[in-house]
């Protein structure tokens, strides 16, 4: 989800008022701001100022972003598939063989995978790349035909792609998905694994948490109550029936 991003009156004019998608800090501490409609902006100086790193770019809405080292940096467009720069985003080349329907070429989410392999979560499913976006294969099996609104990955390889359908989780690097404890009729928006086994999901329902990686969940308290239903206590959910805070 996007919004608008209003920058520090000391920077840059023609970048104060662009809808900012995705950020990304590149290995080398270099920020990348991926903009709907802006193509891609990048600060060395930690925000202060920007620049357009937009040559060779001909998608500029750009929903993600990823880095494999310093200078080299992968985009997810929309309709526009894979961009990746080798330059620091001096320039950028389409990356996108395998990527073979309209939806697959809308790229919402992208991470890279300890294994040095790439994932794109798109308006398909989810694909991957073993040679650094130069092609592209599906990673689909146990996930079957669903489209991905985000993905992530944890230190030790656990990755979760959240869908209109629930959060499903591979612990072998996309070759299988399985379901986690979110409902399939869950939508799952955005995800954060975090390095010691947490998972955070934001959902149409609420933020659940899981502290072991999809096997348990609770529901966080950042959620609207259902019209017709009376508040339960502090800290309890009536679906759940346990404390929803998970250091409570």
């Amino acid at each position: 989800m996007s919004r608008a991003l209003e920058l520090p009156q000391h920077a840059d004019i023609a970048y104060r008022h662009l809808e900012i998608g995705v950020l990304l800090e590149a290995p080398g501490g270099a920020l990348y701001a991926g903009t709907y409609g802006g193509g891609i902006c990048r600060s060395a100086d930690r925000g202060v100022h920007w620049v357009p790193v937009n040559t060779g770019l001909t998608r500029l809405q750009v929903w993600s972003l990823a880095a494999t080292h310093a200078d080299t940096i992968f985009a997810g467009t929309y309709q526009g598939g894979v961009f990746r720069s080798v330059d620091a985003g001096a320039s950028w080349t389409n990356t996108s063989n395998g990527l073979g329907s309209a939806s697959a070429l809308d790229v919402r989410s992208l991470v890279v995978h300890p294994s040095g392999r790439l994932l794109a979560g798109t308006y398909d499913y989810v694909y991957r790349s073993a040679d650094a976006g130069d092609s592209w294969t599906p990673a689909r099996t146990g996930l079957g035909n669903t489209y991905c609104w985000t993905l992530a990955v944890r230190t030790d390889g656990l990755l979760a792609v959240g869908t209109p359908n629930g959060c499903w989780l591979s612990s072998d690097g996309g070759d299988l998905w399985t379901a986690s404890g979110l409902s399939v009729n869950t939508s799952v928006l955005s995800l954060d694994a975090r390095p010691n086994g947490e998972l955070f999901a934001g959902c149409g329902s609420g933020v659940w948490w899981s502290g072991n990686g999809g096997l348990d969940k609770r529901r966080l308290g950042c959620h609207q109550q259902p019209t017709g239903r009376q508040r339960q206590p502090e800290g309890k959910d009536t679906a759940l029936g346990q404390h929803n805070h998970p250091h409570s």
